[in-house]
């Protein structure tokens, strides 16, 4: 948040010169526009199936992972999977061509998937929420955060957002045919979900604010 001092100088020309100080006050609305929610009762602190569709503030170990680095080790990681195979028969031999094959269409299907930046919350209730990130809200990079922690970010952290589904909610639609196309589109949602997107366990959540509290220093 910028300091009360901290501003912009903006001069104007006229017949006479002034100069207005200023500063821009709306990284300051995110902390006022949660007390305001808050203290009007529409924020929940606990996190349930019948939240579904509320705002919910809840806390916990925050880890996230961004997937789209699959896309640059996929090769090397299915190679080198090839190269731990044993290679000495003829039955040997015709399996690492069966892999190499199947290698070739998962690192094809990987490479051409819209990977998200996907963070979990781990609450103290052992609950699991599941959120996808904007890559443009990141300061400095995701893979430098893994460096440094590992899939754990150190420390307890808060996630404000709208709770948008909830644990083994995965429904078929009943009573509406598809055409080929659409029961094709379907079946790959699905697959997409399953292996790369929310856990059936877990709750799902769009964030609004992800943050830990800051704690004054005690007097000595």
């Amino acid at each position: 948040m910028p300091t009360v001092t901290g501003g912009k100088l903006n001069s104007q020309n006229g017949a006479s010169t002034t100069a207005e100080l200023s500063y821009d006050a709306a990284p300051m609305m995110p902390s006022e526009m949660i007390h305001l929610l808050d203290a009007h009762g529409f924020i929940h602190h606990e996190i349930s199936p019948n939240k579904l569709g509320n705002i919910v503030l809840t806390q916990g170990a925050l880890s996230f992972v961004d997937y789209e680095v699959i896309k640059d080790i996929i090769d090397i990681a299915l190679d080198q999977v090839i190269n731990d195979m044993p290679n000495t028969t003829s039955a040997h031999k015709r399996k690492i061509e069966a892999e190499k094959k199947q290698h070739k269409q998962i690192a094809g299907f990987v490479k051409k998937t819209p990977f998200s930046l996907q963070a979990r919350l781990f609450t103290n209730a052992s609950e699991q929420i599941w959120m996808t990130l904007s890559r443009d809200e990141m300061v400095g990079s995701a893979h430098d955060v893994n460096f440094k922690h590992g899939e754990l970010i150190a420390g307890k952290w808060y996630v404000l957002g709208v709770l948008d589904a909830t644990p083994y909610d995965s429904k078929q639609a009943e009573g509406h045919e598809l055409d080929s196309f659409g029961a094709a589109i379907s079946q790959l949602a699905s697959l997409l979900k399953t292996q790369f997107g929310r856990p059936n366990s877990a709750y799902g959540m769009t964030p609004i604010a992800i943050f830990r509290v800051l704690t004054p220093r005690q007097p000595s």
